[in-house]
């Protein structure tokens, strides 16, 4: 039997890597010879405020000379799109609209369930009711929980419930 592999390539020419921080990532890249403007900014904590600095939007320019200059980031928002609008950039990432509707976490359970696509069981539970909501725990058998709230980044809305402590420091956080 052969197995073939299909490999598919992609070559992008003249792209560089635009960051806020100086990390032990941006001196690996550099030393493999990827091109990297790194700022050393500790106050630059959003890749909206990184796209608006002056050296970034002049960086940018200037290197795509004639061209139109393409950009993406690692999270969509209505500010990267309307910055790249503003300075003719064409924005290669997904509408932030759309990014917003399915990063919702309760949203996309709605969604899955209507598109029939299986996803973890999973239940909807209003925090407001504090005593209701803490009635729907059970951890007399050592059952843990996952609670996500609808939004957050990087798992800061996502938290494990092994037991009533737990929940109370949950509610407390979200109050």
């Amino acid at each position: 039997m052969t197995i073939k592999y299909r490999y598919l390539i992609i070559s992008i020419k003249d792209y560089y890597i635009i960051c806020s921080r100086k990390t032990d990532l941006v001196d690996y890249l550099k030393k493999e010879k990827i091109a990297v403007l790194c700022l050393d900014d500790d106050n630059i904590k959003n890749s909206g405020k990184l796209l608006k600095n002056k050296k970034v939007l002049d960086f940018i320019k200037k290197e795509s000379k004639t061209r139109m200059a393409n950009i993406i980031s690692f999270k969509p928002s209505p500010k990267i799109q309307k910055i790249c609008k503003d300075n003719g950039f064409k924005y290669l990432g997904n509408n932030w609209e759309l990014n917003r509707e399915l990063e919702n976490k309760i949203k996309f359970v709605d969604i899955t369930n209507k598109l029939k696509i299986s996803n973890a069981k999973s239940k909807k539970i209003k925090i407001e009711d504090q005593k209701r909501f803490k009635d729907k725990f059970d951890f007399k058998n050592k059952n843990k929980y996952v609670i996500q709230f609808s939004r957050g980044y990087s798992g800061n809305s996502t938290f494990l419930v092994k037991n009533k402590n737990d929940l109370e420091g949950i509610i407390e956080r979200k109050d």
